[in-house]
């Protein structure tokens, strides 16, 4: 069976533009398919140099109330340029030619969270973070995503292991500083082999120690600020670890080998097709569909790009597997965006609203990230609010299309008869665009 053209703008995409249905009628799978094999431009490193220079320069001021100030007045100017570059990025996401590839970036932007929610010092990082580790390895191997994540600052400083130290380390002996485990156990836990796979607390401790020295170069003087992980071997707790029953040395390169063997292990290849399955196919996938998209990550030694391309051969071969999923709050503004045009983004609304929607980016409440079923995002207050943004939206869209030939254009034949009927029977062309996004065809995908 085929993949209809409304199936790959909505249910893979960020939802479509007036024609876009018609462009991808040709061969939406083909469409999809071609969007994985694209190159992926590496991030500016001098974003995130720039916060490392800004961000030593600050802390590393003598006299203590200068140096107060200077981190207030740093991270005043951070939230304000971040508000700002949050809004490009959500712009160049809601309209790019690559619609799929943006929800596989924001994808695993949630399964690795960062978040600066109490922790402003994650800010000046965590603005670059997808950019830097996610986006690039968005289509290539979960391996080098990993090692990227786990060695950037935002998830160093966020999680804490910039502050570990190893008990036995020449810096452990000198100070009250100890062992962390807080980002060893979240990358057991959250980022690959999941809770239930087998792994004990017993792993959590030596993975802390593994990965001790693997800080962020803030005030130290004899540092390069501009790299932007650091492996300080005086912090690294010696002797040999053992996770999992696989015995590892000492310094960053067993570390490193350490994320690597995690990322090949089965147990993390079913724990990252169950998300992925969660987030395209359905809020409680099946079985089968898991174990497909699992094979394939598997057979390839973690390639994403094939482990997406199995969502694919999913919604081809098996659409019986697939059930209608609600969208989350920014994937609902940027359908809206791409269905209405660019003219709603002037009013630089999007951050106060995902704000209020509770999907405001970096400040999720947990290093678990937003959550991913209908559940969590269909409360009535929840959509009491899409409302409201519904009707802002359809107050500011400039388009050329009746409400009814929009609906047509953005849906084709999957437009519900109950969606068309609301739409036709509005008083005004704005009820009308607001009633057609709130409607099923619009809320879910």
């Amino acid at each position: 069976m085929a993949i209809s053209p409304s199936i790959a703008a909505h249910r893979f995409g960020l939802g479509a533009y007036p024609g876009e249905l018609q462009a991808l009628a040709a061969d939406p799978a083909g469409g999809l398919w071609y969007q994985t094999q694209i190159r992926i431009p590496q991030a500016d490193p001098d974003v995130l140099r720039r916060a490392l220079v800004a961000m030593r320069t600050a802390a590393t001021i003598e006299d203590k109330p200068a140096r107060q100030a200077a981190l207030r007045a740093l991270f005043k100017g951070i939230r304000q340029s971040s508000r700002t570059q949050f809004d490009s990025a959500f712009a160049a996401a809601a309209l790019s030619a690559t619609p799929f590839v943006e929800r596989l970036t924001w994808f695993w932007a949630n399964h690795f969270t960062v978040s600066a929610k109490g922790k402003p010092r994650v800010l000046p990082f965590a603005v670059s973070f997808v950019a830097d580790a996610i986006r690039p390895h968005v289509l290539g191997r979960f391996a080098d995503m990993l090692i990227a994540v786990e060695q950037h600052p935002a998830m160093l400083i966020y999680l804490d292991n910039a502050l570990s130290v190893g008990p036995s380390s020449r810096a452990g002996r000198d100070r009250k500083r100890g062992l962390n485990e807080n980002l060893a156990r979240e990358i057991l836990e959250l980022h690959t082999v999941g809770v239930g796979s087998g792994y004990s607390q017993r792993d959590v401790i030596e993975l802390a120690r593994l990965i001790t020295g693997w800080t962020v170069p803030i005030g130290r003087k004899q540092s390069d600020a501009s790299r932007p992980f650091l492996f300080a071997a005086n912090r690294h707790d010696p002797g040999p670890k053992t996770i999992l029953n696989i015995r590892y040395g000492d310094g960053l390169a067993e570390g490193e080998r350490a994320l690597r063997d995690l990322a090949i292990r089965p147990e993390t290849a079913h724990f990252l097709a169950k998300k992925l399955a969660r987030h395209f196919i359905a809020d409680d996938p099946p079985a089968a569909a898991i174990a497909h998209i699992a094979g394939r990550y598997s057979e390839s030694g973690g390639d994403l790009a094939r482990m997406s391309q199995a969502l694919i051969e999913i919604a081809a071969g098996r659409p019986d597997w697939m059930a209608p999923k609600y969208r989350q709050p920014m994937d609902h503004m940027a359908a809206t965006v791409r269905a209405l045009g660019p003219e709603i983004l002037k009013a630089r609304q999007t951050l106060p609203s995902l704000t209020q929607f509770g999907q405001a980016p970096l400040m999720a409440g947990s290093p678990a990230g937003y959550p991913d079923q209908t559940s969590d995002w269909a409360s009535p207050d929840a959509v009491m609010r899409r409302l409201e943004w519904s009707i802002f939206a359809a107050k500011r869209a400039r388009i050329s299309l009746t409400p009814e030939a929009l609906a047509e254009a953005i849906f084709g034949a999957e437009l519900s008869p109950e969606s068309r009927f609301a739409v036709a029977g509005a008083e005004s062309p704005r009820q009308a665009l607001t009633l057609l996004l709130v409607s099923p065809n619009f809320m879910w995908r």
